[in-house]
């Protein structure tokens, strides 16, 4: 009876502890006219999953309830698991009929009496399981195509208003638990109406699914792109580390527009003009966050020289600033102007200069960027040629200093979020370390933790690759995000630096000591910036953290001044804030240790 080849064969999977049952169910099936069957027979549930773990196809399973390793309705809900889709006949005698009758209720289609078996009962309760089988799946399937074509827009197959409202709410909620931000874009396509009176109607809604399809792609998986209608669109974008990230997913949407789309074989172009409402700046509900993106993009429309603004003031006045000094950037980047400016990180116990931090300096505009902003520069739309620029900088210059004797000194290299997904940073790397004649352990790269969230085979791999390669990793910020404790396990990562939001004030004196055990507890040396006065140097110090930089030490120098300052070493000044910044902390009513008191030199 093995035929499982024929579709006019119903394959049956048996499972019956009961020899005599199975060889009379076996022969009763035999002599059925009606139809033709396959039947494979197990004896327990065990057997069951074994069978099971090789994917065999059945149409049907004829179900004991009283196994020797599994008993009544238990029984179905253990099939239903190991064999989704299956269609059930529960088999029992007659004193077990209300079980029977539960097990049809926990999800079996019907169910018989051993002792009434007959060929035409049991090929009709099989054929009769399968059809009811059959339905339940088309209703569902049914169910499934209404609730989506209620959620959707039938043209575009994006969601609609409707299911947008909803999962916004959603993301307000989770992003009041979790205090972080998010963002709504209320994009309008510029030129469309054109598009319906020239070509027609049928031109239009081919312009739109295209639209639609490139502002999907445009964005992260996790981000929701909707129609509400016409042409217009709206775009949730969660988990922002910056309220300014909204600007560059408005920018990417843009991006995706400017390529012309052929209609009827011709060039079109259309553009998108695109407000923008944060949370919870800009409204804590759906429809406010909506509204006011809604008018920001009117906004928009009333002015030539902008594509996208935000709906409050202030926000439109910061972007005003990033985009002029992205500009100035760019311009910097065709000059032959240096773009580096160097701070010393410091071990304040052993009292001299660990590295020398690059931070990249935008020569015609006169602004540097802090280490964590020059790590998040790359997510918001920076050239990746800084960034290279800046490490090759960097590297040219670690060469100068170990030829002027400074032989222990490293470099460290803020790292962009967006290069731990460039696949090829690692042999640029390389090769960038060859020409330069620089060791790779001489070499430290900062990334920000929130590099750490979302998809992590990408990243991973490529942070094991910089780990083989020799170089040093620091996961900065941390803390301020919400990376995972087993991810910074399996990275090899060497050391944890947080910022003064961590490190300030005697009411965070506890979060100060957890962070520092926390990572001596990883194995990461726990590093601080931001160090800027004398008490908090002291606060940092207090709790063990020895290695620190910021501007109560020695504030970002050019590239003359760093060599002055490795050339001389370190100041008077400069050795006695060390020294107290190494002591341990003062206890209330107490002086320091009289062996550590700070002395001036």
């Amino acid at each position: 009876m093995n035929h499982p080849s024929d579709p006019a064969i119903i394959r049956v999977l048996m499972i019956e502890d009961s020899a005599f049952d199975a060889v009379l169910i076996e022969e009763t099936l035999e002599a059925a006219d009606a139809a033709r069957f396959d039947l494979q027979h197990v004896e327990s549930m065990a057997e069951a999953e074994v069978l099971a773990a090789g994917n065999p196809a059945f149409d049907l399973v004829l179900l004991d309830l009283t196994l020797p390793d599994s008993q009544g309705v238990e029984t179905v809900d253990r099939v239903r698991e190991l064999l989704p889709g299956l269609p059930i006949v529960v088999m029992t005698g007659y004193d077990c009929e209300r079980v029977a009758l539960q097990a049809v209720q926990a999800g079996a289609q019907d169910f018989l009496v051993k002792d009434q078996l007959g060929s035409r009962l049991l090929v009709r309760t099989i054929r009769h399981a399968m059809e009811r089988h059959r339905m339940l799946i088309d209703l569902a399937r049914s169910r499934d195509e209404v609730q989506h074509l209620a959620t959707h827009d039938p043209l575009t197959h994006l969601p609609n208003r409707l299911l947008f409202y909803d999962l916004l709410s959603q993301a307000i909620s989770s992003a009041d638990r979790r205090r972080r931000s998010l963002a709504v874009l209320f994009l309008d396509l510029d030129g469309f109406k054109g598009v319906n009176d020239t070509y027609g109607h049928e031109a239009g809604d081919e312009v739109l699914c295209l639209a639609a399809r490139r502002l999907s792609l445009a964005v992260r998986d996790s981000d929701v792109v909707a129609r509400l209608g016409g042409d217009e669109f709206t775009i949730l974008v969660e988990g922002l580390s910056y309220d300014l990230d909204a600007a560059r997913v408005a920018q990417q949407l843009q991006e995706a527009l400017e390529e012309p789309f052929r209609v009827q074989g011709n060039p079109v172009r259309i553009g998108g003009s695109v407000g923008i409402a944060t949370y919870p700046g800009d409204g804590t509900d759906a429809a406010t966050l909506v509204r006011n993106a809604d008018r920001a993009m009117y906004s928009v429309k009333k002015r030539a020289d902008r594509k996208h603004l935000f709906f409050s003031r202030e926000m439109n006045a910061r972007a005003d600033r990033q985009n002029r000094s992205e500009r100035a950037w760019i311009r910097s980047l065709d000059s032959d102007d240096r773009v580096v400016r160097y701070q010393p990180v410091l071990d304040t116990v052993a009292g001299k200069t660990l590295s020398m931090e690059a931070l990249p300096e935008c020569a015609v505009a006169g602004e540097m960027l802090s280490p964590v902003d020059a790590a998040a520069s790359g997510d918001r739309g920076w050239s990746r040629a800084l960034g290279e620029r800046v490490l090759d900088h960097a590297l040219r210059d670690l060469f100068a200093w170990r030829e002027a004797g400074h032989e222990e000194l490293s470099v460290t290299v803020p790292l962009s979020g967006r290069v731990l997904r460039d696949r090829e940073f690692v042999d640029r790397l390389s090769r960038m370390l060859e020409q330069r004649q620089v060791d790779p352990r001489l070499l430290a790269l900062t990334f920000p933790e929130s590099a750490l969230l979302g998809d992590c085979r990408p990243t991973d791999d490529l942070l094991q690759s910089l780990g083989l390669l020799g170089v040093s990793l620091i996961v900065d910020g941390f803390g301020s995000g919400q990376s995972q404790l087993g991810r910074l396990c399996r990275i090899p990562a060497t050391a944890i630096r947080f910022g003064p939001e961590l490190a300030g004030g005697s009411e965070r004196e506890d979060l100060t000591g957890a962070v520092v055990a926390l990572g001596r507890s990883l194995g990461l040396e726990p590093m601080a910036r931001g160090i800027d006065d004398a008490a908090l140097a002291d606060h940092v110090a207090s709790h063990g953290c020895r290695r620190m930089q910021g501007d109560w030490f020695a504030p970002a120098m050019s590239c003359v001044d760093a060599d002055r300052w490795l050339a001389g070493g370190l100041a008077a000044e400069l050795r006695r804030r060390l020294r107290r910044s190494a002591a341990p902390p003062r206890r209330r009513g107490d002086e320091y240790a009289s062996g550590l008191k700070t002395q001036d030199s």
